[in-house]
């Protein structure tokens, strides 16, 4: 009887790949390491792998007729038996991770007794956002998902209320809308504006004034000017002349006609009555006629040997009869 020791040690000097006679090879078929399946094989030979633990002691874990490292311990490669009569390992088909939700990831794991997968687990890792979509944010803007799930910055945002108003004198002032944010810059200096405040007045010309109109441009014409000197004169024989401002400009028209004249010119003399005077007084009229001649003798003889005598009115230029003055 062999052996398994010297049963081995001959297998290992005949060749290192032929068997004993009556010996039956090993294929790794899941078949029982220790039995010896031919069928008349003595019932006390023993299997070429009674005592595993001295076939690899022995041989270096490599069975007669088999390729090296083709038995180890621990599971086969095909989900077998082990080469100790220990548990199969089985493998499972497939991916142990996958992607899933916006960017996130679920595992499972192999059961490998049974070379089946576990239940998925939860999604965890995800993003905000599932990629392509948008969104409406901050002031009318809106907002993008990007390939890492991520939304992107709110843009093309809105400003409320007016770019632009109007400041000081008919001028504009501007702000500009951060499209960004959707906030306004501050308001600019005030620029073209106009000469002065709605309703506003100045003086002008000749003690006139102007006013401001709605354009904030002052008013062509400066009113209620006056002009200097009198409005009248004394002209001619005592008579009078005027003239009239003009309160826009400031300006005196032409002097009117001499009107309301008198007869002369205060001091002038001129002959009257009967070899008289007369003379222009301060209202440009003639005075009385004076120092007038009487014609005829003053006195002349009347009655017996008398003689009569009149006296000459020289206002009248007429004489009257009378005593001899």
């Amino acid at each position: 009887m062999f052996s398994n020791r010297s049963w081995v040690r001959s297998a290992v000097i005949l060749t290192g790949t032929a068997c004993l006679v009556g010996c039956a090879p090993f294929h790794g078929t899941g078949q029982d390491a220790g039995t010896d399946t031919r069928k008349d094989a003595p019932a006390d030979f023993p299997g070429p792998f009674d005592g595993g633990s001295e076939l690899h002691a022995e041989t270096g874990g490599n069975p007669p007729g088999d390729g090296p490292g083709n038995l180890e311990v621990g599971p086969t490669a095909d989900g077998g038996p082990t080469s100790d009569g220990g548990p199969t390992s089985q493998q499972c088909s497939g991916i142990a991770a996958q992607a899933c939700g916006n960017c996130g990831t679920q595992t499972r794991t192999c059961d490998t007794s049974t070379g089946t997968w576990s239940d998925w687990s939860s999604c965890t890792g995800g993003g905000e956002c599932a990629p392509g979509a948008s969104q409406n944010c901050g002031s009318g803007g809106k907002q993008s998902c990007g390939g890492d799930c991520k939304w992107s910055a709110c843009g093309n945002q809105t400003c409320t209320g007016s770019a632009s108003q109007g400041c000081g004198k008919c001028g504009t002032q501007t702000r500009t809308c951060d499209n960004a944010n959707g906030t306004w810059s501050a308001w600019s200096a005030c620029g073209s504006e106009g000469d002065c405040t709605p309703s506003s007045t100045q003086a002008c010309g000749s003690g006139g004034q102007q006013s401001c109109g709605g354009d904030c441009k002052w008013s062509s014409t400066c009113s209620g000017q006056t002009c200097p000197g009198p409005a009248s004169q004394a002209c001619g024989n005592c008579g009078t002349q005027s003239h009239t401002c003009n309160s826009n400009s400031g300006m005196w028209s032409a002097w009117s006609a001499c009107a309301g004249q008198g007869a002369c010119t205060p001091g002038n003399s001129q002959g009257c009555g009967s070899g008289g005077t007369q003379t222009c007084g301060a209202s440009c009229t003639w005075g009385n006629c004076g120092s007038q001649t009487c014609s005829g003798l003053p006195s002349m003889a009347c009655g017996k040997c008398g003689t009569e005598t009149h006296t000459c009115d020289s206002s009248t230029g007429s004489g009257r009869l009378g005593p001899p003055a």
